[in-house]
């Protein structure tokens, strides 16, 4: 007989956890939003609490927070031009390594790629092209919305990350400056002294 589907929610969520080390949480029955109270932030690796949230509600979708991997999201709903960007990058610089791939719901796809460096969650790289990383999260197989179901398509090899699609991503925030405290210039003249003496 076919699994329980249930039950391969339950196994494969604990799969990402435990095989992987990728942290999980519930999705909302037939819904991408976090069923728990502090959404992606509730993300674990831990079994028993894995279990905990299944079994009070069997008909949660997956969610996994972007730790440790990337995914390049493609957007083809509502005419969105994913594909066509993608078939653009690819073009310039060559094609994806074969790697873990899962289609959408509206017909588009998610590319997983093994990243240990942490790369930021960036939407709208290009048109119809979002990276889904740290700070974020992805609705994984076999989670299914009101739109339809998320499909694992290939899982043959995890790739790692191409430098060109890291480049992508948007840069690491600026430290916020500490605004210098008010100088007069007799006090900078004593600090130009100082530093030429040193």
């Amino acid at each position: 007989p076919p699994p329980d589907p249930m039950t391969a929610t339950l196994d494969l969520a604990t799969h990402y956890a435990e095989s992987l080390g990728w942290p999980v949480f519930p999705l909302a029955p037939s819904s991408k939003r976090p069923a728990t109270r502090d959404g992606f932030h509730s993300a674990t690796t831990n079994r028993e609490q894995i279990a905990r949230w299944w079994r009070a509600e069997p008909r949660c979708g997956v969610g996994i927070a972007c730790v440790g991997f990337v995914v390049l999201d493609v957007d083809v709903r509502d005419g969105k031009p994913g594909a066509e960007s993608l078939a653009a990058l690819v073009h310039e610089h060559g094609e994806l390594p074969p790697t873990w791939q899962a289609t959408t719901p509206s017909g588009g796809s998610h590319y997983y790629f093994a990243s240990p460096m942490p790369v930021r969650r960036s939407i709208g790289v290009r048109p119809g092209l979002d990276l889904l990383g740290v700070g974020g999260y992805v609705v994984a197989p076999p989670t299914t919305t009101s739109e339809g179901a998320y499909v694992w398509t290939d899982t043959d090899t995890l790739a790692a990350l191409p430098e060109w699609i890291a480049a992508l991503a948007a840069p690491a925030e600026e430290p916020r400056s500490v605004p210098a405290r008010p100088q007069t210039w007799h006090q900078w003249d004593d600090r130009m002294r100082s530093a030429l003496r040193y």
